[in-house]
Formats: structure tokens, C-alpha cells, sequence
């Protein structure tokens, strides 16, 4: 299916929700729809050639979150559907506000409870928060355990004897996670040589005795990362393997 650039532009002021503004558009784009659960929905994606709807919809609290899960931009899925960032958005004030959450990644301890949580926004950016009563997000995360993402599964694989993938960012981490591997990272990024390391002491005691191949990005603040995070892991990890 190729993107379709004519669809009429929605008309902003309705009273829909984005989620139901998105089906709407998807429909009108000749776009295959499944529903999954309520709120959710995976669709084929307008931006490429899409046989197997690789875009998932969910509804979240201000507005609905979108992820094309072959890697395209949600610029291109904006236009395929003749939308806008503030579609994305439930109301007026929300659809002002110059950003939109474009995905969430739960951050969970051993039993999967929920720690904390990153937000990934568009333009491109990320927050973290952690969950607080009625729904609140604290955008302050204090004293909370930090942990690398999906510890469960890397727990898992490390007693089974199986290898850990430490990618940088959670996007790729799920994409090798679809593809069958164990992949994890950590919650803040790489860093320029020189800087202070965003590698925490209780991010090596979780992989401890764990087979990790660590996967640098092909620039200097990636590749810089990904070798002090194997000499920091020396010692600890019954092995460590750096890949491109």
C-alpha cells in the first residue's frame, strides 16, 4: 500500500478524540484496521509499502500514541493521512502544547511492577516519569530503582544461559526483542568522551554473569559508550562483546 497524500484534512474542531480521529483517517485512507483490545489497534501503515500493519494505535491519557514498527517517522505517517501534530492531541489546549508522546517504555524490577516510565516525544526528545496516585506523572524520579529495560527477560536469559543484546534505546531494544533475542538498554543514552558516564554501578550488578553482546552506535559518542560499558562490565558479565 502506498502513502496517500489526498485525504481530506479532518476537521479540527470536532469533538472526537484522536484515537477515534486516527481510525477515522486510517479508514478513509483505504488502510486495512484491526482492533486489538479497547484502545488499541494496529493498522497498516500509511508511510510504506505495509502487508503486515505495522502501525500500532493506543490511546493515552492526553491523546493517542502512535509507532510505526518498520522505522518510519511519524512526520511521513502524519502526512500520509493528511494530518497534524495536533491530531495527535485529545483537545485544543493539549494539541498547543508544541510536542506529542509518540511512544511509552515501562521500565519494570524483576516481578514486572512498573518503576518508571520514558517518554518518547515528538520533536524528537524524552522524559522520564514515574507513576503516581490517580494517574499523576512525576516527572521527578527522586529516589526510584533504576533498572535497565525488560530486567525480567534479562534475568531470564542469563539463568538459562542465553546471550544479553545491550542496544542504545528502547526502540531497538524491542525491534531485536520481535526479531527473538534478549535485548535491553538503559533508561539515559550515550555520552560524548570526556563526560560524565549516564552508566550506573547497578546496571553492571544486573547483568552479572551474563553472555552480553553490546551493539554501538557507528558514531563517536556510541562507540565511545559502548567500550567503557564493556570495561565497566569486566569482571562481572562472564562475557562481553563489542559488535557495530
Amino acid at each position: 500500500m502506498t502513502a496517500l497524500l489526498s485525504v481530506p484534512t479532518p476537521d479540527h474542531s470536532d469533538r472526537g478524540g484522536a484515537y477515534e480521529r486516527w481510525l477515522t483517517a486510517l479508514h478513509a485512507a483505504g488502510s486495512r484496521t484491526t482492533p486489538r483490545a479497547e484502545g488499541e489497534a494496529v493498522a497498516q501503515c500509511p508511510a510504506h509499502e505495509d502487508r503486515t500493519a505495522s502501525l500500532s494505535l493506543s490511546r493515552a491519557e492526553t491523546g493517542v500514541l502512535v509507532c510505526c514498527h518498520a522505522g518510519c517517522g511519524i512526520d511521513d505517517i502524519l502526512t500520509g493521512l493528511g494530518l497534524a501534530r495536533r491530531d495527535l492531541f485529545d483537545d485544543p489546549q493539549a494539541r498547543r502544547a508544541g510536542y506529542a508522546v509518540t511512544a511509552e517504555y515501562p521500565y519494570t524490577d524483576e516481578h514486572g511492577q512498573v518503576l518508571f516510565v520514558k517518554e518518547r516525544r515528538w520533536p524528537k526528545d524524552f522524559r522520564q516519569y514515574r507513576p503516581g496516585p490517580g494517574g499523576r506523572r512525576e516527572y521527578r524520579l527522586g529516589d526510584v530503582r533504576r533498572v535497565l529495560y525488560r530486567l525480567g527477560d534479562v534475568q531470564a536469559a542469563i539463568t538459562a544461559g542465553h546471550p544479553v543484546w545491550l542496544v542504545e534505546g528502547e526502540k531497538d531494544a524491542d525491534t531485536l526483542t520481535r526479531a527473538g533475542a534478549v535485548a535491553t538498554t538503559w533508561p539515559d543514552g550515550a555520552w560524548q568522551p570526556g563526560s560524565k558516564p549516564k552508566w550506573r554501578p547497578d546496571y553492571t550488578h544486573q547483568l552479572a554473569g551474563a553472555q552480553v553482546v553490546i551493539v554501538a552506535d557507528d558514531d563517536l559518542p556510541g562507540r565511545h559508550t559502548a567500550t567503557t560499558i564493556a570495561a565497566l562490565l569486566h569482571g562481572t558479565a562472564t562475557s562481553v562483546r563489542v559488535v557495530l
